[in-house]
């Protein structure tokens, strides 16, 4: 690209319209004709023929053209991962009589990113979560308005997959509810908080960011998934970010760590360098937690209000937890990764008013179990001594005296098992469009 050949026209063809984007691409359909051509922008108002569209069906007639086409990515020459615009043009007799973006609105398209072929790396995770489990610690509602589609917090399934130099976290949603507000990650809705103990010895950190919840065992690192608007991590901005329990400044998504959305799986993913990682070697190891909520731009800690009967982009609330939101101990928190419902809310209902202390989340561990440590039983034995004591008077006598000391012993059980499976996880996939009408968000 250089000021003599921009490789964009400014206008459409046969016109002096202004769309108001910059035209790279031409896709153009002739119904009567029955043909679709790809052209590239030659720079000076010219189009380049690239390519025949050969997936094309027309039918109807004159003035009621029904017409469906397919063609891939790679024929338009779009950057996967990015996000383009679009408009569309309707032409009679060669001259254009009318434009989509005339009002002043143009259309994205988000391209995705291929998913990786998972058989070439090593499943180390592969958590099938409940559906329908989508209602925090019971009776949670989604915001009544119809972007919450059903089932777009519904956590299905969480897999990681060492790639050689690089790990993928894929987070799979019964619904991923498109890109109703143009994330520039490819999603809009969801914000996924992944805490990880890893083997290393430090207690590590036990809070979390706004989700009103502690790791009842602690964490090492904390991966928490956004939109991607802006340039700041999550809590201060909506950018994807890495955090260390031993660091104050966050990794903020770049080359090292990416995030994106595959709208065709309903799938969130997430690659992170093994070299921005603690104690990768033995990421098969890590004991995870992945806590989803609903992500909100403009709320506290990027986080959407949880209130009592909920609203319009409020998550609805039973009046059940009001002493947990006026103690400040409700967890903002709509799908765990749990192996059954019950656990899920059994952890998300172990805050206590009184005390004011916020529910204990545990993680998954050896892609088959909830961690919980082994607590220490207590055990108190009675030791009996006996003392002698001798007098003499005008005659001997010998007193007995008993006493009894309490000693505490604490008997600790080791005799913990796990059983390890193997997972083959093998993932077709196929790559389609996501058409969004640009829009403001909430």
């Amino acid at each position: 690209m250089t000021p003599y050949n921009p490789e964009y026209n400014v206008y459409p063809r046969n016109s002096r319209i202004d769309l108001g984007i910059h035209l790279a691409r031409e896709l153009l359909i002739d119904p009567v004709a029955k043909t679709a051509v790809i052209s590239k922008a030659e720079g000076r108002g010219g189009w380049i023929k690239t390519r025949d569209v050969k997936e094309l069906a027309i039918g109807g007639s004159s003035g009621n053209y029904i017409i469906e086409l397919s063609t891939s990515i790679k024929d338009l020459d779009l950057a996967t991962g990015q996000l383009a615009f679009f408009a569309i043009v309707l032409y009679s007799s060669n001259e254009l009589v009318e434009y989509s973006s005339r009002l002043g609105l143009a259309y994205m398209l988000s391209i995705p990113i291929p998913p990786p072929e998972t058989t070439s790396g090593g499943v180390l995770m592969d958590i099938a979560d409940p559906e329908g489990d989508d209602d925090g610690a019971g009776g949670y509602g989604y915001p009544s308005n119809p972007a919450f589609q059903p089932g777009v917090f519904d956590l299905l399934r969480f897999t990681m997959i060492d790639q050689g130099d690089k790990l993928m976290l894929r987070f799979v949603f019964k619904n991923l509810g498109g890109n109703p507000w143009g994330g520039p990650n490819g999603w809009s809705l969801q914000q996924i908080h992944v805490y990880v103990k890893t083997t290393m010895p430090a207690t590590g950190k036990k809070d979390t960011f706004g989700l009103g919840v502690e790791i009842a065992h602690g964490w090492h690192m904390a991966l928490l998934v956004a939109p991607g608007w802006g340039t700041d991590p999550l809590p201060q901005g909506e950018k994807t970010a890495l955090y260390y329990y031993d660091k104050d400044t966050p990794l903020v998504q770049n080359g090292v760590l990416k995030a994106y959305a595959d709208q065709s799986t309903n799938s969130i993913i997430v690659e992170v360098s093994k070299q921005v990682l603690y104690d990768v070697e033995n990421a098969g190891k890590w004991v995870i937690a992945v806590l989803v909520t609903s992500h909100d731009g403009y709320g506290e800690n990027k986080i959407r209000s949880f209130t009592i009967g909920g609203g319009e982009w409020q998550v609805n609330v039973p009046a059940e937890y009001s002493l947990a939101i006026l103690n400040g101990v409700l967890p903002k928190v709509l799908d765990v990764l749990a192996p059954t419902k019950q656990d899920q809310y059994s952890m998300l209902r172990s805050f206590n008013i009184d005390e004011k202390t916020p529910a204990q989340i545990y993680g998954v561990v050896y892609m088959i179990t909830i961690y919980k440590p082994v607590l220490t039983p207590v055990i108190t034995t009675t030791i009996t001594s006996t003392t002698t004591i001798t007098e003499t008077i005008e005659s001997t006598k010998t007193v007995t005296e008993t006493t009894s000391q309490p000693v505490t012993i604490r008997e600790v059980d080791t005799a913990t098992s796990i059983g390890i499976g193997i997972v083959m996880l093998i993932i077709g996939f196929s790559t389609g469009y996501l058409f969004v009408k640009k829009a403001s968000r909430k």
